[in-house]
């Protein structure tokens, strides 16, 4: 799948891991998280709708993911019930979930730790 990198200040742990590693392999290594954490969350069942829309820059990074028959029915069934997109297109909508729904939990466990 080919997914654009979230831009700079999406993510914190982006930032930090691309100062670190560069850019590519730290938006990588943060997919591989992401979809991990997704796909556990598909494996259970469980949708996350109305995930934040996050921005992207040009640059892309191309990967490959798997995740289970039962995970594909259930995103299927939320994301394309209708089936009317490519398996591409199919493909960098879970991978563009993936990575919010991580943003979505770095930025809660951010809120509970930072005191203001």
């Amino acid at each position: 799948m080919v997914v654009p990198y979230p831009a700079r200040g999406t993510s914190p742990a982006l930032d930090a891991l691309a100062a670190e590693i560069g850019e590519d392999a730290a938006v990588r290594s943060l997919l591989r998280r992401a979809f991990d954490d997704f796909r556990g969350a598909l494996d259970a069942g469980e949708v996350p709708e109305a995930l934040p829309a996050y921005d992207e820059v040009g640059a892309t990074v191309t990967t490959t993911r798997r995740i289970s028959r039962r995970a594909h029915g259930i995103a299927v069934q939320h994301l394309d019930p209708a089936r009317l997109l490519s398996d591409r297109a199919f493909a960098r909508l879970l991978a563009r979930r993936a990575l919010a729904y991580f943003f979505e939990a770095e930025q809660c466990c951010a809120a509970k730790v930072d005191p203001s």
